[in-house]
């Protein structure tokens, strides 16, 4: 054999031996990125299906989430999913059953982690404002919120106790009025009117009506001031 000659059948069976090993990592490093990228294309097909035909006032974001049975009606939107920058954002859910209705009056952002259940006969009403991080609203009867209502994080708003006491109902309306402030981790119990521009403190479980302009705070909620305003 004379230097420098490659023989020809050297190159046939080496070649196809590296392509098919170009190939093969190729197709490796293609399925570790699918895989990693799974979670966010579930997330969206997911939320593509549960959002065929739905109604355009409900807005989804991140990882918000909507399964609409019931009614939606009104001039306002809603907007689910919501999250502060730098906090990674969790699964958000609004969900309606068959015979229940939404009615949107303004914009409500929903945040990242809260929850919005409406039961079949039960109607639930939002004016403007915001639910933050993990809040939950339990509508089985009537709940009616206001204009400009803050809700802080991990708020609970019920109108009905779930289970059922012998001799006593379940179940009463909640009005929350305009401009009213709902303190973290506090609790909104079944029956109960909030007036205009009050304040609800952290923590406090509110199981009466709440005057207009005030504070309350404490378990069971009471007054500690009065005459108060308050700005976002």
């Amino acid at each position: 054999m004379r230097p420098g000659i490659v023989l020809p059948f050297r190159t046939r069976r080496l070649t196809p031996v590296k392509t098919a090993t170009k190939r093969w990592l190729k197709d490796f490093f293609l399925l570790i990125i699918s895989l990693d990228r799974f979670p966010n294309m579930m997330h969206k097909l997911i939320r593509r299906l549960t959002t065929h035909k739905m109604n355009k006032s409900i807005k989804l974001l991140n990882r918000g989430q909507a399964h609409v049975k019931g009614s939606v009606s009104g001039p306002g939107e809603i907007w689910l999913g919501q999250s502060w920058i730098g906090l990674t954002p969790e699964p958000t859910h609004l969900a309606i059953q068959q015979g229940g209705q939404l009615n949107l009056n303004g914009r409500f952002d929903v945040f990242s982690g809260g929850t919005i259940g409406i039961q079949s006969g039960a109607t639930l009403t939002l004016g403007s404002g915001f639910a933050n991080r993990n809040s939950w609203i339990s509508c089985a009867c009537e709940i009616t919120i206001g204009e400009q209502v803050f809700i802080a994080d991990q708020v609970i708003i019920r109108d009905w106790d779930g289970h059922t006491i012998v001799g006593r109902d379940n179940k009463a309306p909640i009005r929350i009025g305009n401009h009213v402030w709902i303190g973290m981790r506090s609790i909104i119990l079944k029956g109960v009117t909030i007036g205009d521009g009050a304040v609800v403190a952290a923590g406090a479980v509110v199981t009466k009506d709440v005057p207009a302009g005030v504070v309350v705070a404490g378990n069971p909620a009471r007054i500690v001031k009065e005459g108060i305003e308050w700005v976002p």
